[in-house]
């Protein structure tokens, strides 16, 4: 077969293609070639400006142009040629020359397809498709799906990937490997301070420092924030040496990260909280192993940040205890578990002159549980307006049912409310709404609000006491005495009565200075026209020292511990007579 032969036209045709063309005979000489061919072949200095390809073996060609000539290029070709199969496809890439410009790899990369010609003359038709742009788009859909774009590390699906990997090859070799879960303290002051670009910069050089400090086979990620993780593999197969081994490279970390750097022009320092999870083998899931990194790096910045501490399995047992609890405490209201105990009030020459209602919660294993034991935990996840506006309400209903039935007359309740619920937006409607549905006297409520509470936006607080004082709401300032308290605040407060702190009635004995405090406080509000009570009596020595201060309130299990509401109402009942007008209190509190 002769170039005579090829159709005049089809060339004319291969000239205009972008790909790169070239016919070849049996032997893999080549027999023709389009324009795109030759310009590339002459780009690469392989062919003159007039030199003809025709008869040249073409493998050694594509060779000395950068394209693979190697054995399974040849063997590929070698089979199309034979007509043993019809067609070989290979991507490959071409190192890059004076070609157009390259991928970021620093190579182009090229399609080559070899399809046996028709008939019994033998030979093929040899293509290289230019598909760099095409590589290029589906890497930066790679990135876009494995790459953290600000850092240029994996993100967290890559690293969910390579830990998968990691805990595969753990099981076969038996071999440690180890998560850091890294967090930077206090990252959230430079944006608020410098701005988020400087923000960015910070954690570029943290990425950077990161990867200084592990090997190549070992992965640094950014799984979002100011959060990194570091796996490293191949620990040793003791848990004791690998654990080691991992402290090293956690305190490494620290060292490196904790360096000065410069943002822009701002020095700035930086610390992490490191927290470090042991893995070997498939025994956890991913999940399981990040997460368990994760506690442990709340634990490093529990003990002061800047540190490092390795995951406990006790420490997880407590965690899972209060994810428990906290899926229980979600039911307990639908349930119908919350109850209200009360705890009577003494008064000096009056006797027993009101009560607190106490939150408990009827749980169905554990038990009578006290306030203490799960309102710390609704106060963090938000639990806490629901369960605070359910005593509320059941506080006006228990106002409303006595007063319908004549029983206690002139009674106050008083309701303890949370900081998180008394700034909840719609809370003096809430308020409102509780007492007019069940025809309760706003004067006879009182809202008691912790000290903490009113020191924290006073501006705020004032407004909202002042609308809930409208209606004819009282409050009582809670916990008063073991913080520091402001009296030009104070004696702007709506206030009806100050409550002692039970912490100084702890060591009102055993103190002096407590004692004089107790002495100032029951001075402030004989002062202001308020009235002064103590919370936590337990003994006649107590309850003497505070009369010797001048307080005349108390409440305590010396006088009577809580009970439910009939045995409450059965124990005043039979002291009615010394009773005088009972004013009775509603807490959330033990």
């Amino acid at each position: 077969m002769s170039p005579a032969e090829l159709d005049i036209a089809t060339l004319s045709v291969l000239d205009a293609t972008h790909q790169h063309i070239a016919v070849v005979d049996a032997a893999g000489l080549i027999v023709a070639v389009n324009r795109p061919w030759l310009n590339f072949a002459r780009r690469h200095g392989v062919l003159g400006p007039d030199e003809d390809p025709a008869g040249r073996p073409y493998l050694p060609l594509c060779e000395a142009c950068g394209l693979p000539a190697d054995a399974a290029t040849q063997a590929g070709l070698a089979e199309v040629l034979a007509g043993s199969d019809r067609s070989f496809e290979l991507e490959h890439p071409c190192a890059r020359r004076h070609d157009a410009p390259a991928t970021e790899s620093g190579e182009r990369w090229y399609l080559m397809r070899a399809s046996s010609l028709a008939g019994n003359r033998g030979g093929a038709v040899i293509t290289h498709e230019d598909v760099s742009t095409r590589r290029q788009a589906e890497q930066q859909i790679r990135n876009l799906a494995f790459i953290d774009p600000l850092t240029g590390l994996p993100n967290r699906r890559m690293l969910f990937d390579r830990l998968q990997q990691a805990c595969a090859t753990s099981a076969r070799h038996g071999q440690h490997g180890a998560l850091f879960f890294i967090d930077l303290d206090h990252f959230k002051l430079v944006n608020d301070t410098l701005g988020h670009d400087h923000g960015d910069l910070l954690l570029q050089q943290v990425a950077r420092r990161l990867q200084g400090c592990v090997r190549g086979e070992d992965t640094v990620a950014r799984i979002g924030g100011d959060e990194f993780v570091v796996m490293t593999v191949g620990l040793d197969g003791l848990e004791k040496t690998a654990a080691t081994q991992a402290a090293v490279v956690g305190e490494k970390i620290l060292a490196a990260v904790g360096q000065p750097m410069l943002l822009g022009e701002h020095p700035h320092t930086v610390t992490p909280s490191i927290g470090v999870s042991l893995f070997r083998g498939r025994e956890h899931t991913q999940e399981e192993l990040v997460k368990r990194a994760d506690v442990a790096m709340y634990q490093a910045k529990a003990a002061g940040r800047g540190t490092v501490r390795f995951f406990d399995p006790v420490m997880q047992a407590g965690l899972d205890a209060r994810a428990a609890l906290e899926a229980d405490l979600k039911r307990a209201l639908g349930a119908n578990q919350l109850s209200l105990h009360y705890q009577g009030q003494v008064e000096d020459q009056r006797g027993t002159v009101g009560a607190e209602a106490l939150l408990r919660w009827v749980h169905p294993q554990r038990g009578l549980l006290r306030p203490e034991q799960f309102l710390p935990l609704a106060e963090q996840n938000g639990l806490i307006v629901p369960i605070g506006q359910w005593v509320l309400d059941r506080a006006c209903a228990q106002l409303g049912l006595w007063q319908r039935s004549g029983r206690h007359p002139g009674l106050h309740l008083s309701v303890n409310v949370s900081a998180r619920q008394f700034r909840h937006d719609g809370f003096v409607d809430s308020v409102a709404q509780a007492l007019r549905r069940h025809g309760a006297d706003p004067r006879r409520l009182r809202l008691e609000l912790r000290e903490s509470l009113v020191q924290d936006n006073p501006a705020r607080t004032l407004s909202r006491m002042g609308a809930l004082k409208d209606l004819g709401v009282s409050f009582v300032l809670d916990d008063f005495g073991i913080s520091y308290s402001s009296l030009s605040l104070l004696k702007r407060l709506p206030l009806e009565q100050i409550k002692i702190s039970q912490t100084l009635m702890r060591t009102l004995l055993s103190d002096p200075h407590d004692a004089a405090i107790v002495r100032t406080i029951v001075g402030i509000a004989d002062g202001m026209g308020l009235g002064a009570g103590a919370v936590g009596v337990e003994n006649a020595q107590q309850r003497d020292k505070l009369l010797q201060l001048g307080c005349r309130q108390f409440q305590g299990d010396f006088f009577g511990a809580p009970a439910p509401l009939g045995q409450f109402e059965a124990r005043m009942a039979g002291v009615a007579t010394l009773a005088g007008l009972p004013h009775t209190r509603t807490s959330l509190r033990a």
